[in-house]
């Protein structure tokens, strides 16, 4: 029998390193890294705060939000112009309770788990030295915060069953 080699082509993105969740309040995100020092981590996570237009200013805690009613303008089905013209213009006039914030890169602050292995028991420090590499893992959980953030604790809130 005839043998054949096969060589495996590797695409750029084969050989990018670990994917981590970086997490503050009760908003995750989800990084595909391909260096691991503080810095990259830093520049990745605020490149992506920039393309989904900003943070939260209340850091994704919408649970008072949730409770509130909204105004929601009913649309009349007269026949009359300029009655039509109002009702889109109230329909144009509603505003988004959203407000979000992009902060500076300078003003992220990086933080890891006290223990890997428990991450949200343990609590979160500040990294102190972002040139090094951080020797993250897939799937490792990070932590960040705001220098306008209140104290300087790393409010991560761990994700719950929602059977319980």
């Amino acid at each position: 029998m005839k043998q054949i080699k096969l060589k495996a082509k590797l695409n750029k993105n084969d050989d990018l390193g670990p994917h981590v969740l970086l997490k503050r309040k009760k908003q995750t995100f989800f990084l595909s890294l391909d260096r691991t020092s503080g810095k990259h981590v830093v520049e990745k996570l605020h490149s992506v705060i920039k393309s989904i237009g900003g943070l939260g200013e209340d850091g994704g805690d919408n649970e008072a939000q949730d409770d509130q009613d909204i105004d929601i303008p009913v649309p009349s089905f007269e026949t009359n112009d300029s009655d039509d013209d109002e009702d889109e213009n109230k329909v144009n006039n509603v505003k988004s309770s959203k407000n979000k914030i992009i902060p500076d890169i300078e003003d992220i602050i990086l933080g890891e788990p006290r223990d890997r292995n428990d991450p949200y028991g343990s609590g979160f420090v500040k990294v102190k030295n972002m040139e090094k590499s951080l020797g993250l893992h897939n799937f490792a959980i990070m932590a960040f915060r705001l220098k306008t953030d209140e104290g300087d604790d790393f409010d991560v809130v761990e994700p719950t069953d929602a059977e319980e």
